[in-house]
């Protein structure tokens, strides 16, 4: 019982692989993420569409975070959420620059 916490809890060895499923899950959620906002904020889509693609990332990610046992995942996900969302939107920003300056 050397290796048990005070109240007993064993973690599981780290394996990184929980780490890096929750890193991929978590930065296509902010891929998605960013294109439904995208739309959402353009006047496109309903206005509800907005709420839900911003509240559903986040409960996951603190649900999988309070318990002990996706607490990696969890916080893959987290830090997938920042990365697709940077990535996504730095692509978009790209992507828009090039097709201006096609354009024009």
């Amino acid at each position: 019982m050397s290796g048990l916490d005070p109240d007993g809890y064993s973690p599981d060895p780290v394996t990184g692989l929980a780490v890096a499923g929750g890193i991929t899950a978590g930065t296509l959620a902010g891929l998605a993420l960013t294109y439904v906002l995208n739309v959402a904020l353009s006047s496109v889509g309903p206005w509800w569409l907005f709420a839900v693609t911003v509240a559903v990332p986040a409960v996951v990610g603190v649900v999988l975070l309070a318990i002990p046992r996706w607490r990696r995942a969890g916080a893959g996900f987290v830090m997938g959420l920042a990365i697709g969302s940077i990535v996504s939107a730095g692509v978009c920003v790209g992507f828009i620059a090039w097709i201006t300056s096609q354009l024009g």
